[in-house]
């Protein structure tokens, strides 16, 4: 009972943590023409850059974030408030610390930064003014972070989510009446900058009412920081690996070829990765500090039941688009964007669709390894990842272009998730791979193939939007239909029963006895 009433928690952040995640998918699929249009390839890519070179920064926090998330659900899960405060005053000082080095970094540097990208020459001034706005909007953001952390490890997703979905909203909303008004990428920035600013106040209000006793004052407390850094030194390189895989190939395209073939790569690459935002990334920020707070309760094999049945989840949850995107990516940019798009942009988005699939289930790996304390055999894997992409890169980019740069990122995740997936494995689970592949992979891929033939004899039926909704509709239904029945075994099944009728009974307000008498 105790695992099935985990399982229900788990599974009900999740799905709560998916109404932002569907409400901004949606927002971007309506949005994103216009945005693109109104700026073009060129402020677009630019636009890319800047979130490309923000992420690199993002290594400045030094792994705490994570490490704060994980130690907050520790210490509260053993009621040690105390702790708690020395931690959080500690991280904000680091964070401070380093928010003020970004800014200063990159108001230095913007103009050969923007000097060095294929920019258009009567672009650079423009683009190093962005790269300066960026960089203090991302160290608002990193200040942020320290206050951000608190929910999410005490596990209050209602609060995250709809903090998410007010801010998120309102940088959409107001970019899409900039650019209806006539402005362009600067104001964009501006506007992002002052969204950072109260976002951070946002935070810190919504942080103290959840935990009365944290510090606002910066404080360093040296020996809770060499508590935390010996945790966050490995998720800090885990993090610099991990935006560095997932952004080089960008920066390798900003340097090697026209500028527009980021954007070419980019419109792909931003609906795979709200794939990741939808599902792995969803269940990352759910499962790491459950994880966190079963690591000092619960016996090992807890550990591995519930290790192998996320990892079965996502892997079933990402499976039908990638089957989507694989088949029907092309008519989808076709008949949202326009034709230009569909031809440059469809061949790297059925190869991203197919690294997604490879990717998506190996956060459940990176949670499980960093959340049992062993965050260096994470990193060790992702530097192998980072590197494999970035030979594949150098290689295919100066020749194939955007197709190029998603090749070079499928490259990474065929090389570097087995290997992070065969060491968290073996060295923290003493999990073998055969029971592995018997109980989370065997299952999803059978589904995954037999869909996959389908979508193949439904795609010569699709000639625009209308045939393009009804195959997808059809394409998903069977394989929900075949997911639950051949993709899930009895435990699974039992466990998804029995949430759906604790949902039911909340929503109806029925006791379990008029319940039963219902059916």
């Amino acid at each position: 009972m105790q695992d099935q009433r985990r399982a229900h928690k788990v599974i009900s952040n999740a799905i709560y943590n998916l109404i932002p995640q569907f409400w901004f998918l949606g927002l971007t699929l309506f949005t994103m023409p216009f945005v693109l249009h109104r700026l073009g390839v060129d402020a677009y890519g630019i636009l890319s850059i800047i979130t490309v070179v923000a992420g690199y920064l993002a290594f400045l926090d030094l792994g705490l974030n994570v490490a704060v998330i994980r130690f907050i659900a520790a210490h509260d899960a053993k009621g040690e408030r105390d702790e708690i405060a020395r931690v959080t005053a500690t991280a904000l000082f680091i964070f401070s610390v380093m928010a003020m080095l970004a800014v200063a970094a990159l108001l230095i540097s913007a103009n050969p930064l923007a000097r060095l990208l294929s920019v258009p020459e009567h672009m650079q001034s423009e683009a190093a003014m962005a790269l300066r706005l960026g960089g203090i909007s991302f160290g608002l953001n990193l200040v942020m972070g320290v206050f951000s952390a608190v929910p999410r490890a005490l596990q209050r997703f209602d609060v995250v989510n709809l903090l998410n979905v007010i801010i998120g909203t309102l940088q959409i909303g107001v970019t899409v009446i900039l650019l209806a008004f006539g402005l362009g990428l600067l104001a964009i920035m501006i506007w992002s900058c002052v969204l950072s600013a109260l976002s951070l106040v946002i935070y810190l209000i919504a942080a103290r009412r959840l935990l009365p006793t944290i510090s606002v004052r910066p404080r360093l407390d040296a020996e809770k920081f060499r508590e935390l850094y010996r945790f966050s030194g490995f998720v800090m390189i885990s993090n610099f690996t991990g935006v560095a895989a997932g952004h080089s190939e960008k920066l390798l395209l900003g340097g090697l070829a026209p500028i527009a073939q980021v954007t070419f790569y980019a419109v792909p690459f931003n609906i795979v990765s709200r794939v990741q935002m939808l599902i792995p990334s969803n269940l990352f920020a759910v499962l790491f500090p459950a994880f966190s707070a079963m690591s000092v309760t619960e016996k090992r094999e807890t550990l591995q039941d519930a290790y192998l049945r996320a990892f079965k989840f996502i892997l079933l949850a990402v499976a039908p688009i990638t089957i989507l995107l694989v088949f029907f990516g092309g008519d989808l940019l076709r008949v949202w964007i326009d034709a230009d798009m569909a031809r440059n942009g469809g061949p790297p988005l059925a190869v991203l669709a197919v690294a997604v699939l490879i990717n998506a289930p190996a956060w459940v790996t990176v949670t499980t390894g960093q959340s049992l304390g062993r965050p260096a055999l994470v990193a060790g894997a992702q530097v192998v990842h980072l590197l494999v992409l970035i030979v594949s890169g150098l290689l295919l980019v100066p020749h194939y272009g955007a197709l190029g740069a998603a090749l070079a990122w499928l490259a990474g995740n065929l090389i570097g998730i087995p290997v992070l997936v065969l060491l968290v494995n073996r060295r923290v689970l003493q999990l073998g791979m055969a029971r592995m592949l018997k109980e989370a992979l065997a299952r999803p891929l059978l589904v995954t193939a037999l869909v996959s033939m389908l979508a193949a004899a439904l795609k010569p039926l699709v000639a625009g939007l209308l045939s393009l909704a009804l195959v997808a509709a059809a394409v998903t239904l069977v394989f929900g239909a075949l997911g639950f029945a051949i993709g899930l075994d009895g435990k699974d099944r039992s466990t998804v029963k029995s949430f759906v009728v604790m949902r039911y009974q909340a929503l109806f307000r029925l006791t379990p006895k008029i319940a039963e008498e219902k059916a």
